[in-house]
């Protein structure tokens, strides 16, 4: 399997697990434990989905070499407009409705998640470079 390969399959699942989950009709919230635990829901779906992305242009010849914030900054603007076009999307789809608290859900685990993502890239790539000069 090519390297571009490996490195973007999982973020094209992720997203499609996200957009399916997205467009099941009425759907129930998985926790509800507490008041507002969808919200939760929203927050580690997008926030794995970051995390996700920012290794995909981890391993990407073109934006390997990028400043790690360029990236990060990269990773929560697609996940904002992500977010904003799945709700959007929700809309259309009965028992479905848009909300700007699941948007900022999203987006808050977007940045959680491109952060986490940035701080593994930075470790692995130390680790090549200690593990490369000795």
């Amino acid at each position: 399997m090519s390297l571009r390969i490996r490195a973007w399959w999982p973020v094209a699942a992720w997203a499609a697990v996200v957009l399916t989950v997205s467009s099941i009709p009425r759907l129930a919230s998985p926790v509800s434990t507490f008041q507002h635990a969808d919200k939760l829901a929203h927050f580690l779906e997008y926030a794995v989905l970051a995390l996700l992305l920012v290794r995909g242009l981890s391993f990407e010849p073109r934006t390997r070499r990028w400043p790690v914030l360029v990236t990060v900054a990269l990773a929560v603007a697609v996940i904002v407009l992500f977010g904003a076009l799945d709700e959007v999307h929700q809309s259309a789809i009965p028992g479905r409705s848009t909300s700007g608290w699941d948007w900022l859900s999203d987006s808050g685990g977007g940045v959680l998640g491109a952060i986490a993502g940035a701080r593994l890239w930075l470790r692995r790539r130390e680790a090549r470079r200690t593990h490369g000069s000795t």
